[in-house]
Formats: C-alpha cells, structure tokens, sequence
C-alpha cells in the first residue's frame, strides 16, 4: 500500500473554475429552484384533491359532441399524361 498514490478531492476541478464562494452560491441557488418545486408540487396536488372535482366537471361541461358527415369524394389524382394514379372510393367497414 505504500506504492499506492492517494487520490486527490474528487471535486477539485470545481475549485479550479469556481471559486469557493461561487460554489456555496450556486448549491444556494441549486437548493431554491428545488424547493420552489415542491412548493409547485404540493400546491397543484393540494389543488387537486380539494377541488379536482370541481374542475373535472368544468372540463366535461365544455366538451361538444358533434358529429358530421365529411363526402368521400375528393377527387382524382392525375398525372400529366391524364392518367389516374389515385382515385377516392368509400370506405365501408
């Protein structure tokens, strides 16, 4: 084991490009937008069991069921000689 080199701090290069003071700002501001997060989290879950709901109702009342009848018959498609390489037919199931 005496041959064995001891390794260096592993974040040592952060040293390097950030300075110690930079470090501490940036886990400060790494720790904010976290727990701006879960604040987001636990404010849209909290909404959710209160009044979900509420605003699954909303959402269903403003749905609209229409349905429309579209004509199959779009056209044909030609080349430039006139002759039909795509045509329209009606599908039936």
């Amino acid at each position: 084991m005496a041959g064995r080199k001891r390794r260096k701090n592993r974040f040592q290069f952060l040293t390097k490009k950030f300075p110690v003071r930079m470090q501490r700002k940036l886990v400060l501001l790494f720790i904010a937008v976290i727990l701006a997060f879960l604040v987001l989290v636990g404010r849209i879950t909290y909404i959710n069991v209160t009044k979900g709901s509420k605003y699954t109702k909303l959402v269903l009342n403003q749905k609209i069921y229409d349905s429309k009848t579209i004509p199959y018959k779009r056209g044909d498609i030609l080349d430039r000689n006139g002759t039909k390489i795509a045509t329209s037919e009606r599908f039936i199931m």
